[in-house]
């Protein structure tokens, strides 16, 4: 059986994903680490999910555009498989933060990269919008008309086609 290159680039994404789930182990983490080493280790946390999010986001993308473009069949099965490693990484990544949140002034005071602390809080917020439903997400009247706004240029032809 042959593994096509979009099922092997899925497959990566979902093993580094179940892999960064391993490593943010809350409770396994700290009752192992000493504060200099947890710190240490955290800051490879952060950046695998940081990382990760990229990777399951340009799957997703790169997925969306080629079924608009009509270079593959949508299908409903990666859609639900792609939204749950986003549902997984979020609560892999929200431990992840809760971590850091406990240990934040001794992971400044080491200098360690809180850069990357803030992409991966940008992440989340993204990706619980990806997550909300659109009928949630639109609720309040100035996001409805955003929406409505977007709709009307595209079917006007005002927007550039990808």
């Amino acid at each position: 059986m042959s593994v096509s290159l979009s099922e092997a680039r899925f497959y990566s994404v979902e093993a580094r994903n179940g892999f960064y789930r391993q490593q943010a182990e809350y409770e396994r983490v700290i009752a192992d680490s000493k504060n200099a080493t947890f710190c240490f280790d955290l800051a490879d946390v952060i950046l695998q999910g940081v990382g990760l999010f990229d990777g399951i986001n340009s799957l997703d993308e790169d997925w969306r555009m080629m079924v608009y473009r009509k270079e593959c069949p949508y299908s409903a099965s990666l859609e639900n498989r792609i939204h749950h490693l986003y549902v997984e990484w979020l609560e892999t990544s929200e431990k992840v933060i809760k971590m850091y949140d406990q240990f934040a002034a001794e992971y400044a005071a080491r200098r360690f990269d809180v850069a990357r602390v803030s992409q991966i809080r940008k992440a989340i917020a993204e990706v619980r919008g990806i997550l909300t439903a659109d009928g949630h997400f639109f609720a309040s009247e100035k996001m409805a008309a955003l929406r409505d706004a977007a709709i009307a240029e595209h079917r006007s032809g005002e927007c550039l086609e990808v």
